[in-house]
């Protein structure tokens, strides 16, 4: 198998487990499990990430470097008006929702 059939295989690998950590994701937000679903829901796109970077045989062993790998060849070359509008809409929903959970507790702002 060539290294580009090798990389495929990989990406698609990663790409799988993307998708099953999101339904895992799905399956604790319907649980009322709220961190576990942020948690699992960042690892989705973190093998997403991962998937996109297996085509380039790009690899890191911390997690950090992969990280900003992407966000330096990727993100900031890729982002479109309508892209970081839909992203500060996710990022407000988010807040909103940290915001009613921590007035529970009392924490007020």
């Amino acid at each position: 198998m060539h290294d580009a059939d090798k990389n495929i295989e990989l990406s698609k690998y990663r790409l799988s487990l993307a998708a099953e950590t999101y339904r895992n994701a799905k399956m604790c937000f319907d649980n009322k499990f709220y961190r576990d679903c942020i948690n699992r829901s960042y690892y989705a796109v973190f093998y997403g990430i991962r998937a996109v970077l297996a085509l380039e045989n790009i690899d890191f062993k911390r997690h950090k470097d992969v990280v900003a790998y992407f966000n330096k060849t990727y993100v900031a070359f890729i982002v479109s008006a309508d892209e970081a509008e839909t992203q500060l809409q996710s990022v407000e929903y988010m807040l909103s929702f940290i915001r009613e959970y921590l007035v529970k507790y009392n924490v007020n702002f």
